[in-house]
């Protein structure tokens, strides 16, 4: 396991907080993937899985501090696309061949991400929003976009 859930991790918005979980869940399993050797189609389902998940919890978050008008929203959504090129990059130097899975470069990248992004920047806006309102309203306008 690369990466182990610990009550740190927790915004206190249960949406945001089941996604980053999902997200942790995601990167282990790419790692553990690696780490098993598995075939190369297994670890391109499972790449493309969490690049295709990453980018929807994005969208989501970013929903999120538009509602509450976080300050710094341009920012956030910078970093966020900046990560996620980040990890498209490192899904094609795969796909290629230029990266093998097992890199080290992969395996920094993925805790880096995770670890520093969750305690740094996703830490930062809590203070902006009230995570009780944020369960029903937030929750209600997904919802919405789903229906």
């Amino acid at each position: 396991m690369l990466i182990e859930w610990d009550i740190k991790y927790e915004t206190g918005v249960k949406l945001i907080d089941s996604q980053h979980k999902r997200l942790v869940n995601l990167v282990n399993q790419l790692h553990e993937f690696i780490m098993e050797g598995k075939s190369f189609d297994a670890l391109d389902k499972i790449f493309q899985n969490l690049i295709d998940y990453t980018i929807k919890h994005f969208s989501d978050e970013e929903r999120l501090l538009l509602i509450y008008d976080y300050p710094d929203f341009k920012e956030h959504k910078e970093h966020h696309t900046l990560l996620t090129n980040q990890m498209q990059e490192l899904f094609i130097q795969f796909k290629t061949g230029a990266l093998p899975a097992a890199s080290l470069k992969v395996k920094k990248f993925l805790l880096n991400w995770i670890v520093e992004h969750i305690l740094t920047d996703d830490m930062r806006y809590i203070q902006y929003v009230d995570s009780d309102e944020i369960d029903s309203k937030f929750t209600d306008m997904l919802l919405d976009r789903i229906l």
